[in-house]
């Protein structure tokens, strides 16, 4: 079978060597090239800023099936209009001639888990098989892990880590937030003492993971215009944002 890539970047470029390392044919595009016909399978791997436009894109070309997402900040909602969807929750990070950094195992729902799995494990990245039940909360948690952190990282010292920030004061009533935008998002709750664990799980995978990355002041800025729009009220966000200003 073969898979349509959109988006070479670092992660676009794991998910290639994987698919490739187990016979797979990949065909990677550019962001607004049309997937070849022939390919079985779409993997979206384009940045979060680019997810809506390619997810309109490839309905309106009528590409809802087989499709593949890796991004963060995604939800299931994101997602409506695609059949049986599948997701990866992507615990691992590769940066620009780095080596491939895993802090935990990249749970993947959906049709495709099981070969993306075996993708992953030929990289020797570790990655394990969830069911769609299961999606919310592993979102959620990875959602929470990067937003509470890259914005508490914009209130504190350059430098600071995920394990010492999970201790700081704000960090509870912060990460409570951005559980509360979650489960707006989804129009659902969630079982916010299992994401939490989840989160914390994260942390103790690599405490010394940087909090605050490049995109930290652009994700402040949507997670207030998503707070507004979804009438959830965001104080310790608010306050961390007019501190920058």
């Amino acid at each position: 079978m073969s898979t349509t890539i959109i988006g070479m970047g670092q992660l676009g470029g794991v998910f290639a060597r994987g698919l490739l390392k187990l016979g797979e044919t990949v065909h990677p595009v550019l962001r607004g090239e049309t997937p070849s016909a022939e390919s079985e399978r779409i993997l979206v791997a384009v940045g979060e800023a680019d997810l809506e436009s390619v997810a309109e894109a490839l309905q309106i070309a009528g590409r809802t099936q087989n499709a593949i997402f890796l991004q963060n900040d995604l939800v299931r909602t994101t997602l409506k209009g695609f059949e049986s969807p599948t997701v990866a929750v992507v615990w691992f990070e590769k940066k620009h001639r780095k080596p491939i950094t895993p802090i935990l195992s990249t749970p993947i729902a959906g049709p495709h888990a099981e070969m993306l799995v075996r993708a992953l494990d030929t990289l020797q990245i570790p990655a394990h098989e969830i069911s769609m039940e299961q999606l919310d909360a592993e979102l959620a948690a990875k959602n929470a892990y990067i937003l509470t952190f890259n914005v508490l990282g914009l209130a504190r010292p350059a430098g600071a880590t995920v394990g010492q920030l999970i201790k700081d004061p704000i960090f509870a009533p912060l990460v409570d937030e951005v559980l509360s935008l979650e489960e707006a998002r989804i129009a659902g709750s969630l079982d916010r003492e299992a994401t939490l664990t989840l989160l914390r799980n994260a942390v103790a995978g690599d405490p010394a993971h940087g909090a605050k990355g490049r995109s930290a002041p652009a994700r402040l800025k949507n997670a207030l215009a998503r707070g507004a729009k979804l009438a959830v009220p965001l104080p310790q966000m608010e306050e961390i944002a007019a501190a920058q200003s």
